[in-house]
């Protein structure tokens, strides 16, 4: 009996690295990966404290895992289990300072989740990969990344101050007599909506995947 081919073709290969390399929608590190959940959860609660969170997720999260891959390159790729964090805990300070520079006291309401980002997987989950990248791999992966991540902490931060204050960015949409859903800027709240969301997500998502591998096999 003649043994099944069961190696990828061509096209399926192609499906397969573009899902892979889509950190927007199919493979988005938050909703797909289950990544950085804690702070959008507990301080992702308006768009103010969104756009703090990118801004600090971009100046940890593309320069840690850049620079940390200069070093291993030079080590032979031994330590990437600490090196990680211990990079990402170098690059807090200045990039703590730029950020007070830039938002005031405002960055304050981030409270302990800013740098709990040190140690967050969105940051440091390369460390347990034993394979080295590339540094251009590196900031291909950490831009795309950090893409992924901000169009979630972007999305909740808004609903959650539009559902709890009728508000974004601080001016008012909904003129009700009541909030809609005033428990949406507590982190209970903030659990339940993602999880709604996370759910929904997810199914799209699987449902694409779908399409794309059929369409594949069919090629």
């Amino acid at each position: 009996m003649a043994a099944h081919n069961n190696t990828p073709s061509p096209a399926q290969m192609a499906i397969l690295q573009r899902i892979q390399s889509d950190r927007i929608f199919m493979n988005n590190p938050v909703m797909l990966q289950g990544l950085g959940l804690a702070p959008i959860v507990v301080a992702d609660t308006s768009c103010k404290n969104a756009v703090m969170l990118i801004a600090a997720l971009a100046l940890l999260l593309v320069p840690t895992r850049v620079l940390t891959v200069a070093v291993l390159t030079i080590t032979g790729n031994r330590g990437h289990y600490v090196l990680y964090p211990f990079m990402a805990a170098l690059i807090y300070v200045p990039a703590y300072l730029l950020l007070l520079e830039i938002f005031g006291t405002d960055l304050l309401l981030l409270g302990l989740y800013l740098p709990i980002l040190v140690v967050d997987p969105l940051i440091i989950s390369r460390n347990e990969r034993t394979k080295l990248e590339s540094a251009t791999m590196a900031l291909k992966q950490g831009l795309s990344t950090l893409m992924g991540a901000s169009v979630v902490i972007l999305l909740m931060g808004a609903l959650r101050e539009f559902l709890a204050t009728g508000c974004l960015f601080e001016h008012q949409l909904y003129f009700g007599a009541t909030n809609l859903l005033p428990l949406a800027n507590q982190p209970s709240g903030g659990f339940i909506l993602l999880g709604l969301i996370c759910a929904l997500w997810r199914y799209a998502a699987g449902v694409k995947k779908l399409h794309l591998t059929q369409e594949a096999v069919w090629k």
